[in-house]
């Protein structure tokens, strides 16, 4: 059996509570809203928010049913954030499907995800811990400023390594993190353990997004669920790039330069881009990035030793970095 899949099989009743109350809690007389989120909730997915915080709360033997719903609001905020990024990036693939506002128009996919924001506060809220509501909220602030940022960037081949890391630490490691993390707040956790669940979670998260990006220049479009090379084509720098430019030599530097500065030649050359960053190593070199921080979200979990369901995060970050998918 698959590594994702045998996690998964440890909560496997409660992810299946999770996976009914996505569905079950979009509720609207708006026939073309219900459409929406129907479509990209139905489509699939790993459900990796939901998982983590599930596991986090088995590993710190929480017994309660706030995790259901809990799980439920990540997963939303999570999905929110996949229309918005279809949408600027003008992805027409979405896990193998069609992408919602090809179907359905920018506007009315710009608002389902509003609304699936508005949705995540709303299930975070009826737990009635504050605490947690403000991990929502700040996850929030984090994804926005996130996204803003990797616009504001888009094409800037000064793009450091440290830029890149900021970016997808608030995009997508802060998600990954507090995911973990409310696991434990709702299990009452010490704020030692907190702190290790938080590290564990955000330095997975590095590791996921890092090899995300590796995949868009090594998978196939079957496999992946999305066009293969499209942070190439649309300007978008990752660690891959990064880590060619920094190395190759100044004649090859200023050719892959000129390639990625002009969006017509980003697209019909991009065998080009691609031989040219698997000859200076860049996707192995990036892969190696993403181990040294699943072993650092491994490191972590050293409070948690001799904790009966420990294994299960530690064999999650073994499997973020050899997925191919």
């Amino acid at each position: 059996m698959p590594v994702i899949e045998r996690l998964t099989a440890t909560v496997e009743q409660e992810m299946a509570q999770v996976e009914k109350l996505l569905l079950s809690s979009i509720v609207s007389e708006v026939d073309m809203l219900r459409a929406i989120c129907t479509h990209i909730l139905g489509s699939g997915g790993k459900r990796l928010r939901p998982l983590l915080l599930l596991l986090s709360a088995r590993v710190c033997d929480y017994s309660g049913r706030d995790q259901i719903t809990l799980a439920c609001a990540l997963e939303y905020l999570h999905t929110a954030t996949l229309l918005h990024d279809d949408v600027i990036d003008h992805a027409d693939i979405r896990r193998g499907a069609a992408a919602a506002h090809v179907l359905w128009g920018n506007q009315a996919t710009i608002l389902a995800g509003d609304y699936l924001f508005a949705k995540a506060l709303s299930l975070a809220g009826s737990v009635g811990d504050l605490k947690v509501i403000q991990v929502f909220a700040d996850i929030s602030i984090c994804l926005s400023e996130a996204e803003l940022l990797q616009i504001a960037r888009c094409g800037d081949l000064s793009l450091s390594e440290n830029d890149y890391f900021q970016i997808i630490r608030n995009k997508t490691a802060s998600l990954l993190g507090a995911a973990v993390m409310i696991g434990g707040m709702i299990s009452g956790a010490s704020r030692e353990e907190l702190d290790a669940l938080h590290a564990y979670g955000t330095n997975l998260g590095m590791a996921f997004q890092i090899v995300d990006d590796v995949l868009d220049y090594r998978s196939n479009q079957q496999e992946f669920g999305k066009t293969i090379g499209k942070d190439i084509c649309e300007g978008s720098l990752t660690l891959p790039v990064i880590l060619t430019l920094k190395e190759c030599i100044p004649d090859d530097r200023e050719c892959l330069c000129a390639l990625l500065s002009d969006s017509t030649l980003r697209t019909q050359r991009l065998d080009d881009i691609l031989a040219l960053i698997d000859r200076y190593g860049g996707t192995r070199r990036a892969l190696e990035v993403a181990e040294r921080f699943a072993r650092e979200a491994a490191d972590s979990l050293d409070v948690f030793s001799g904790r009966e369901n420990v294994w299960i995060l530690s064999e999650l970050a073994q499997y973020v970095v050899r997925r191919r998918s």
